[in-house]
């Protein structure tokens, strides 16, 4: 007998507990007999270890509410509530206890957490840089654990958002709006809540990168053809990506190249979805339809806020925030001046307006020596009226680019090539299913259609 079988099972598994991830765990009781009959032994107890250890610090009611949201009925409108309220409660209490749930959810958790580390370090590695050169601020060159501590949060209330509110057709109608906004993002600021933007804004621009490689150069898509000029907000193909949860949005960001890319994104999605329910249109409901109005009481309706009193801005502070966001906060100082010209009654999730905003994450940093209100106020003016610093691929092309491409594509499809095509280079060295005279023959036709234009007919022949 090994040294290993002579262990009481209690030891192997303070082994086990001291593994990274729940991925790991799955690697070594399959390992070995010991490791699977010592997880047998102590399930729970394994599962919560190494969960503990991988958890953020103050992060355990999101973790909580988070596990719950993957096993859940989002349809059970009653059941949902619940969950929310819970989550309130345990932020309140500084609950770091678990619930017991089964082995897939979590598993689940686990993937999400290592998801949300390596995506939140990419995010700052873009964001912090951009913030500090726009809003010409002092701030050390790495996150700090409060500014960390956001984007954690942020990205565990974006994927809770995701498993109870974007759901298909299939899986039930979801919370009414107004509930959303009441139980879900009402509990926390809207500065609190723009911080979900601003690592929404994040996955938005990395899947819209992806999509439109595919969207623009893959045969198969070429004879759809997709919705490839509408903006990543309502383009419905990216905003179902967005909802397919952390590890697969992780999986499509280190996808580089446009094999590995074609292979995560599908033409189709696998089940059918109300636009409305899809991620930035619920984000939307993160003010209610009166926006500020009720917070603010201003005197008149069309008010900005740099006309409401101090004292009403008190009321926009919630307990759920924490100290790091409250009305001493950076955070709050760079809402007030991002939103400050806008009226009471029309602060909405602006996308056009604010989508440079987001980029930077503005609603994430402290700053060492905040500027004065007003400065920053004029800097924010500036990055609105600025273009997108993440330009996509199609808006460097134009319509008729677009329609040679698709039109090309369709050609190439009806003469049986698949794979990756280049309007510009015409180049059929990645394309597969075509003999050489075939190639030629496609080439001399596509000739002729540039020296003749194209006609405004995707499907033209």
């Amino acid at each position: 007998m090994t040294l290993i079988h002579r262990l009481p099972l209690h030891i192997v598994s303070s082994i086990l507990d001291r593994l990274d991830t729940i991925a790991e765990l799955g690697i070594a009781i399959r390992s070995h007999r010991i490791f699977h009959n010592s997880f047998k032994y102590s399930t729970q107890t394994v599962c919560r270890s190494i969960l503990s250890s991988q958890i953020p610090p103050d992060l355990f009611p999101y973790a909580n509410a988070l596990l719950e949201s993957n096993v859940v009925d989002p349809s059970n409108h009653d059941s949902v509530k619940d969950l929310l309220l819970r989550l309130e409660s345990r932020i309140k209490n500084g609950s770091k206890s678990f619930e017991r749930f089964p082995v897939t959810a979590y598993a689940s958790l686990s993937r999400y957490l290592a998801a949300i580390e390596i995506l939140r370090e990419d995010l700052v590695s873009e964001a912090l840089p951009l913030f500090l050169s726009s809003f010409e601020a002092d701030h050390a060159s790495e996150a700090s654990h409060q500014e960390i501590f956001r984007l954690n949060r942020a990205s565990m209330r974006y994927q809770i958002m995701c498993n109870l509110f974007c759901i298909p057709y299939d899986a039930g109608s979801r919370l009414i709006d107004e509930d959303i906004t009441r139980y879900f993002f009402h509990p926390f600021s809207t500065w609190v809540n723009e911080q979900i933007l601003c690592v929404y804004r994040y996955l938005e621009r990395k899947v819209a990168e992806a999509y439109d490689d595919v969207a623009a150069h893959d045969v198969d898509w070429g004879k759809v053809p997709v919705e490839w000029d509408y903006d990543a907000n309502i383009c419905p193909m990216i905003q179902w990506n967005l909802g397919r949860g952390l590890p697969v949005l992780l999986s499509i960001i280190r996808a580089t190249t446009f094999e590995e890319r074609r292979q995560l994104l599908p033409i189709h999605p696998s089940h059918a979805y109300n636009m409305s329910n899809l991620p930035f249109q619920t984000l939307v409901h993160m003010l209610p339809e009166n926006s500020l109005m009720e917070a603010l009481n201003p005197n008149f309706s069309q008010s900005v806020l740099d006309k409401c009193t101090e004292a009403n801005f008190q009321q926009l502070g919630q307990p759920l925030d924490g100290v790091q966001d409250d009305l001493s906060s950076t955070t709050y100082l760079l809402w007030r001046a991002v939103h400050n010209e806008e009226s009471v009654s029309l602060v909405a999730v602006d996308w056009e307006l604010h989508k440079n905003h987001w980029d930077c994450a503005c609603f994430v940093w402290d700053v060492e020596k905040p500027q004065t209100r007003a400065i920053f106020q004029e800097l924010s003016n500036a990055i609105s009226a600025m273009e997108s610093f993440f330009p996509r691929l199609q808006s460097s092309w134009t319509h008729d680019d677009r329609l040679f491409s698709e039109k090309e594509r369709w050609h190439i499809s009806l003469a049986g090539g698949q794979g990756y095509w280049s309007s510009v280079a015409k180049d059929f060295s990645r394309i597969t299913g075509l003999r050489k005279d075939q190639q030629d023959d496609l080439l001399k036709r596509f000739k002729d259609w540039e020296e003749q234009g194209i006609g405004h007919t995707w499907h033209h022949g």
